[in-house]
């Protein structure tokens, strides 16, 4: 597989991403519904790649924003932490 540059991994990079999709999908609902959203707006992009939009630029910059960086779980600051 390094012949084929695939890192040496027995497995295809797709079948070891699906996996993960698959695995961290079915044990949080939430990544999920961000992982669909992703999809769709993945949808969105082409189509306007596609037709060259006035707003390619801007939407290119933002793509995906709202969802990648809403908190998805907010852990509790340590406070007895020693360094």
């Amino acid at each position: 597989m390094i012949k084929e540059g695939l890192g040496g991994f027995e497995d295809h990079p797709d079948k070891i991403l699906t996996y993960a999709v698959e695995l961290y999908s079915s044990a949080d609902e939430g990544f999920q519904m961000k992982f669909e959203q992703l999809t769709q707006l993945t949808g969105e992009l082409i189509n306007k790649i596609y037709v060259q939009a006035p707003d390619l630029n801007t939407y290119l910059e933002e793509f995906g924003k709202e969802i990648i960086e809403s908190p998805g779980v907010i852990l509790p600051v340590a406070t007895n932490d020693k360094i």
